[in-house]
């Protein structure tokens, strides 16, 4: 989601890496696989030199020339972003959806697309030997399943349950709901003492439970058991950002989105197929139709499209976040929120009732609130 992407990643890896040869880097989404820390409470006796880091890091280029090709590089990017993002998200849809594409294996595909992104990540850290850490930073595999597996187990419920609950509910729907996100990622981040509750945080809070009530109430299409599903994929994805915050801070072997990626898509990739199998069925997804109508070589091509996506986009991302600040990914995040669902009620005909947009506005004025409230806590 936007405001993962934008809200903290930006922050830790500002804090923690800015003199490594790879700095900074955002997930979410990641989308359905970024991997977006906050880092409020972190490091609170280095903000000033955080700070002072990232504005000399983000200074704007001398010349007017300069300045004009730095801004052009950046729309490229944003674009790139949207595209990689906004595709993933239809392309699910379409895929997932009943009388599109048909194909009801959603937990299946994405323990297929964790193998798709596991490639690309490993033939990424091959090919620029600085991203691969050291011989000393590598975990052994005791920390291994320590450290990684839980942020891999509510990473798999966080994309299973989201791509799940769209066989159920409409894009624009899903969405929405998902923006509550936010909500869990500050309550588990009370929870581990990651952030401490303030009336500020406590009001954001309660300003957005009362949009996802509005936008959940305004629903005509309102399906409980995909409500669940997604309710539940934002519950994980909070508890996701809030244990990969812990992993962030305290192993230097996953200090890039790549070699995260690396470390965690193996095991989402197993929990997910096993998961997958006992649910969907293993021999019903080999027999499936997209197989038997396509051929098995042009059906694998089709649901490894998304995978693609999903990697490309945290490619994307992780260049703007090293290029731009936090403010400037979180306006964008936001028009990447309403492009969505713009382009989800063009595509499938989703509709939006008044409570919805009512709803909708304000859930994204309390996260909008949210970035503004990290960005002058972290840099005061």
């Amino acid at each position: 989601m936007w405001f993962l992407d934008a809200d903290g990643t930006e922050h830790d890896y500002e804090n923690r890496t800015r003199e490594d040869s790879y700095d900074g880097y955002d997930f979410n989404d990641f989308n359905d696989i970024d991997v977006n820390e906050d880092d409020e409470g972190a490091h609170p006796n280095d903000n000033d030199l955080h700070y002072a880091k990232s504005m000399s890091r983000h200074a704007a280029p001398a010349t007017m020339g300069a300045r004009f090709r730095h801004l052009a590089i950046n729309g490229m990017w944003i674009l790139a972003w949207f595209f990689f993002s906004i595709s993933l998200s239809l392309y699910n849809k379409w895929m997932f959806s009943p009388g599109k594409l048909d194909f009801h294996f959603p937990i299946l595909t994405t323990s297929y697309h964790q193998v798709i992104q596991t490639i690309l990540s490993l033939l990424t850290v091959l090919v620029v030997p600085s991203l691969r850490p050291q011989s000393d930073q590598l975990l052994s595999f005791k920390d291994y399943l320590i450290k990684i597996g839980p942020c891999a187990l509510s990473s798999s419920g966080d994309i299973g349950l989201g791509n799940t609950s769209l066989l159920f509910i409409s894009l624009t729907f899903y969405t929405m709901v998902k923006s509550s996100s936010l909500l869990f990622v500050l309550l588990f981040s009370f929870l581990f003492r990651l952030e401490t509750p303030t009336l500020k945080l406590c009001m954001i809070i309660a300003v957005l439970t009362f949009g996802v009530i509005l936008m959940v109430t305004g629903e005509t299409q309102f399906d409980f058991l995909g409500f669940l599903l997604v309710l539940g994929a934002a519950m994980f994805s909070g508890l996701r950002w809030a244990l990969t915050h812990i992993l962030l801070l305290n192993n230097s072997s996953t200090k890039n989105p790549f070699t995260t990626i690396l470390h965690i898509s193996p095991i989402m990739a197993i929990v997910l197929f096993s998961m997958g199998a006992i649910v969907e069925g293993l021999g019903a997804f080999l027999r499936a139709p997209l197989f038997v109508q396509k051929g098995v070589w042009k059906g694998l091509g089709m649901i490894t499209i998304p995978g693609v996506f999903a990697y490309c986009m945290t490619v994307a991302e992780f260049a703007l976040l090293k290029r731009t600040s936090v403010i400037t990914l979180s306006v964008a995040g936001i028009l990447k929120e309403v492009l969505t669902i713009v382009y989800s009620i063009l595509v499938f005909g989703d509709k939006l009732t008044l409570l919805n947009v009512a709803g909708l506005v304000i859930t994204i004025a309390s996260i909008a609130g949210y970035n503004v409230y990290r960005f002058f806590s972290v840099h005061d």
